[in-house]
């Protein structure tokens, strides 16, 4: 339970961060350098993870009422599947970069991409569960306003 409640500490510098991410474009200058932002950053990829693995669960299933198992082995392979993917893009982008005569190192470039696919990651599901929702209720609408076949052959 301690260490539960370490981690809790935490959701107030995310929610900084991921603020001054969103606000200011000098917070990437300012964090991709320096062992002392590793931590940081990793901290930022696994909160940005849980937040978009629980809002993908509310996308898929209407309740988060799966297997235990099953739910920590979902979160396992999104988590294994994002920091490759992570990885490889930085390592793209790395040598995108040097073929053009960029001079950044791979740990600022990784630092970076880890930063700005957290985001990525927060902004689509956001957008993704606004969408939904905004469909589902002209849905809603629609249905509402069609007329029913019933109705039809009764008024003929």
């Amino acid at each position: 339970m301690d260490s539960f409640l370490k981690y809790i500490e935490f959701v107030p510098a995310y929610i900084v961060d991921l603020i001054s991410l969103l606000s200011s474009p000098t917070f990437l200058k300012s964090r991709n350098r320096g062992d002392e932002n590793w931590p940081t950053a990793l901290r930022f990829f696994g909160f940005s993870a849980i937040l978009v693995f629980i809002l993908l669960q509310f996308t898929n299933n209407p309740s988060l009422v799966l297997p235990k198992d099953e739910l920590l082995m979902d979160f396992a392979k999104l988590i294994v599947f994002w920091g490759a993917f992570i990885l490889f893009g930085a390592a793209v982008i790395k040598v995108s970069w040097k073929s053009v005569g960029g001079k950044a190192s791979f740990d600022s470039t990784l630092l970076t991409h880890i930063y700005s696919f957290s985001m990525l990651l927060v902004i689509v599901m956001v957008v993704s569960l606004i969408s939904k929702g905004i469909l589902q209720n002209i849905y809603k609408f629609l249905i509402c306003r069609l007329p029913r076949k019933h109705e039809q052959k009764r008024s003929n």
